[in-house]
């Protein structure tokens, strides 16, 4: 099982809502016999371990889908609770409702009346409303600073790529959501340059969004953070210095290239300052990737082995602050499926572990990819 647990507490009460993911996908199997004792079952050990008394259970619907709910006495407080399965996924309700508090149980049992269940649709629908109010206002797309290469040639996406969204399965049993979800949404001009791009957290909800353009003959981006679902604003610390800012943007990128290839990627603040250095070496079929702060101090080091299309088919993190000659994980990639252009759709990544002299790779994840192109 693999979930996630919220909490809400007012005078009246604390409110409990709790999922949890099949990862077996055993639970899409079940008679709606063998469902109402297993949800009989998720209730009764939620009894037991809050040393319930007096519990009267009996079966409950959200709309078609089933589900059992329960009340009873823990303590000095009356607990409602409520389980409900769809699909695969199991819902967990709890009310417990604080004693000599007026109309306590009726807010309470108001509040887990509220429950919904969503469809992906109306997920989608959520999720791409509060991306398009987060995101900038579009940067100026001409003129063009004069770049050797796409963006998408960079990413050695091939075709006329539109968009590519990119998703994420655990397999490793240790992200909090282990479910396929969402991890990035890059959106591409007929160029192949991008135009703008959303980040994912590790839930599969959209925490930024950056776009794209051209000031004053450079290449530019601004950023917007969308509000933590936690309901704390995410906001950056103001700096000490007091340069002069260009607020029409919040970086410049500035590129270098050898041989055909992207070997530098700067990162220069509005205010004319370096942030962050990517240089990139090639040696035969080894790329290393170097990432440098805006001192000059090396923070980040990965390398990579790759094939004959360009795709890393190994990857090693190094203790770059520590000893960057230290190998600290290594990964490797095995490439599943291909679209027509030749582009990749799915990769598996397994953990390199060495135990004594032998070496196991153990699945730890799953990579999606969904590209659209331009006609």
């Amino acid at each position: 099982m693999s979930g996630r647990n919220f909490n809400w507490k007012a005078k009246e009460g604390e409110i409990i809502v709790q999922y949890f993911d099949d990862l077996e996908a055993k639970l899409e199997s079940y008679s709606p016999d063998q469902l109402q004792q297993f949800l009989s079952f998720t209730l009764n050990s939620g009894v037991q371990r809050a040393n319930g008394t007096d519990a009267e259970e009996e079966p409950t619907k959200l709309g078609s889908v089933a589900g059992r709910k329960v009340e009873f006495k823990a303590s000095n407080s009356r607990v409602f609770a409520r389980s409900f399965v769809d699909r695969n996924r199991i819902y967990v309700l709890v009310g417990a409702v604080e004693p000599n508090v007026k109309d306590a149980e009726k807010l309470v049992e108001s509040v887990l009346d509220s429950f919904r269940i969503l469809s992906q649709a109306a997920i989608d629908a959520l999720v791409a409303k509060a991306v398009d109010a987060a995101t900038p206002e579009p940067l100026p797309q001409l003129p063009i600073a004069p770049k050797l290469k796409s963006d998408a040639e960079d990413e050695d996406l091939k075709g006329k790529v539109r968009s590519v969204t990119e998703e994420d399965q655990d397999l490793s049993g240790t992200w909090q959501i282990q479910v396929r979800h969402r991890s990035s949404f890059k959106e591409f001009n007929e160029n192949g340059n991008l135009i703008r791009r959303v980040e994912f957290d590790s839930t599969g909800h959209p925490f930024e969004v950056t776009v794209y353009g051209y000031i004053d003959g450079s290449r530019v981006s601004r950023s917007e953070v969308l509000s933590s679902r936690t309901g704390l604003i995410v906001s950056e610390v103001a700096p000490e210095k007091t340069k002069k800012r260009d607020l029409r943007y919040d970086y410049k990128l500035l590129y270098k290239y050898s041989a055909g290839r992207l070997v530098e990627e700067k990162w220069i603040m509005n205010d004319g300052d370096l942030w962050m250095t990517y240089v990139y070496e090639f040696d035969g079929d080894r790329k290393t990737e170097l990432v440098y702060s805006d001192d000059g101090e090396l923070n980040q080091k990965y390398e990579y082995k790759l094939d004959s299309k360009q795709n890393p088919i190994e990857y090693i993190e190094y203790d770059a602050s520590e000893n960057p000659v230290k190998m600290e994980r290594t990964f490797r990639y095995r490439y599943d499926t291909y679209d027509g252009n030749g582009n990749w759709t799915q990769r598996t990544r397994f953990e390199v572990v060495k135990e004594g002299s032998s070496v196991r790779e153990i699945p730890s994840l799953i990579e999606f990819r969904t590209i659209s192109y331009y006609p």
